[in-house]
């Protein structure tokens, strides 16, 4: 299973809304999620999107048999999520 997340916001620091796309191997479309978070910049929109995709994920019946692969737009978000030392 695939999570496809982003977080926009309209600025530097702005009004931020995060949404993403839980798909299987044929591609389908089984979970979505879009919501507004508030005010606050980019790179904290993309965390707080990938965190929302691993609660929704772990709150699935796809947890018990499948993987979860996490796809984002910023390469800082994933590393600071598999390594959390990296993060500012």
């Amino acid at each position: 299973m695939k999570f496809i997340v982003d977080g926009a916001v309209k600025g530097c620091v702005g009004l931020v809304g995060m949404e993403g796309l839980l798909r299987n191997e044929a591609d389908e479309v089984k979970i979505s999620f879009s919501k507004p978070i508030g005010v606050t910049d980019s790179l904290t929109a993309e965390i707080l999107a990938v965190k929302e995709a691993f609660k929704v994920f772990t709150a699935s019946k796809w947890k018990e048999n499948h993987s979860l692969l996490i796809e984002s737009g910023v390469s800082n978000v994933v590393k600071w999520v598999l390594n959390s030392k990296l993060m500012p």
